[in-house]
């Protein structure tokens, strides 16, 4: 009886130890799968890629001149050149609104320089041959500036002869500039772009290899493009003017400053990295005549 139930206690323990077993494998942790061999397509694509620069250089046309000139008068007193100063400013205004320019768009600002005499050296006997003390005192000059905007620089050769004709006899500076110098730096930045891409396609078409896809683009420098500032002198301007036929409107001597000789540079420049699909394509012409 007693080795009856020694067995049957036997039997019970290794069958509960049986049935533990599974259970134990089933919480140790599944080894994990065995890596994928690599793709070498993928690896090629990973690893080969093209780099380029990209740089657009646009040459602008001005749209706006912005214009300073000046109007000098000389008398034997402050009083009186300030007064022919006045006269003549009121001319030259005049003939710019007759050539466009609105009266109420030129601003004008006056100041009075009235020259010192040298002690006992003036410069009249100086020049008359002599060190010795003349009383004659050098004249007393008055001196204004114009400025205003010219909204069509086309027009600038005309608005600076009628302003000559009504004496201005100073010299004049011209700043030209775009209504919108952030759209031409877009543009050129947009032109950058689209060079690299033609760069980076024909590199890719000479190689066999292909399509290109963008993967990465840097910006190096895209400014807003700066004026152009020019100047002239109208001492020069007036001796063209007198010796011209009287219905002459134009002035020759402005057209090295003139806007078509005085472009306004955009520049933009990109680097650009394009990664392959790791194809081979098939040699083809490249620019009708280079290698395959």
């Amino acid at each position: 009886m007693t080795n009856s139930l020694a067995r049957a206690a036997a039997g019970v323990f290794f069958t509960g130890l049986l049935l533990a077993l599974p259970a134990a494998a089933q919480d140790a942790p599944a080894a994990p799968p065995a890596p994928a061999p690599p793709d070498p397509k993928a690896r090629i694509a990973e690893t080969s890629g093209i780099i380029t620069q990209g740089r657009a250089e646009l040459r602008l046309k001005p749209e706006l001149a912005f214009v300073a000139l000046a109007v000098l008068s000389e008398a034997p007193s402050l009083a009186v050149a300030a007064e022919k100063n006045r006269a003549l400013v009121q001319r030259v205004v005049g003939a710019l609104s007759g050539a466009g320019v609105a009266a109420r768009e030129v601003a004008v600002t006056t100041g009075a320089d009235e020259v010192e005499r040298f002690g006992g050296f003036g410069a009249g006997s100086f020049m008359a041959g002599g060190l010795g003390g003349g009383d004659e005192k050098p004249p007393a000059q008055q001196a204004s500036t114009l400025r205003f905007t010219v909204a069509r620089p086309d027009d600038l050769d005309k608005v600076l002869t009628a302003a000559a004709k009504a004496g201005a006899n100073g010299n004049v500076s011209v700043r030209y500039e775009l209504r919108d110098p952030n759209a031409a730096r877009n543009a050129a930045l947009k032109a950058a772009v689209a060079d690299a891409l033609t760069k980076a396609e024909v590199m890719a078409e000479a190689a066999h290899v292909g399509p290109v896809r963008l993967a990465a683009l840097t910006e190096n420098s895209a400014y807003p493009p700066q004026p152009a500032t020019v100047g002239l002198n109208f001492d020069v301007l007036q001796e063209t003017l007198a010796a011209s036929p009287a219905g002459y409107t134009a002035a020759p001597t402005i057209g090295r400053a003139g806007p078509d000789n005085n472009r306004i540079l955009a520049v933009a420049t990109v680097t650009a990295r394009f990664t392959l699909n790791g194809s081979r394509r098939p040699a083809s012409n490249v620019g009708g005549g280079f290698g395959r």
